[in-house]
């Protein structure tokens, strides 16, 4: 099968699109032209990602102009708190590593 390089929104309307074939992984995988191990894998990591985001929320413990906190409270009832010019991405990386405990 030749390598062709797909984006992981390409991959997403792959795994979305099998839904409700009725073809098995092989069949399917073989009539888009992937490799059944990648649509596997594809449809594994997508599965992942909405199972870890899941229940998630973030919660408004006060404006940054009035106590500057705001905060994430995970499923597991872990909750973190940041202060205002706390950097964002840094809060992405951190519930990530939460989400892991």
């Amino acid at each position: 099968m030749k390598s062709h390089h797909r984006s992981a929104e390409e991959w997403r309307s792959i795994v979305d699109s099998q839904k409700g074939q009725g073809q098995s992984d092989a069949e399917y995988a073989r009539a888009q032209g992937v490799g059944i191990a990648s649509l596997r894998s594809w449809r594994a990591k997508f599965k992942n990602q909405e199972s870890a985001g899941a229940g998630a929320k973030i919660v408004e413990v006060g404006t940054f102009g009035s106590s500057g906190r705001m905060g994430v409270i995970l499923p597991n009832g872990i909750r973190l708190e940041v202060t205002a010019g706390w950097p964002m991405d840094h809060l992405g990386r951190v519930v990530d590593l939460l989400r892991s405990l």
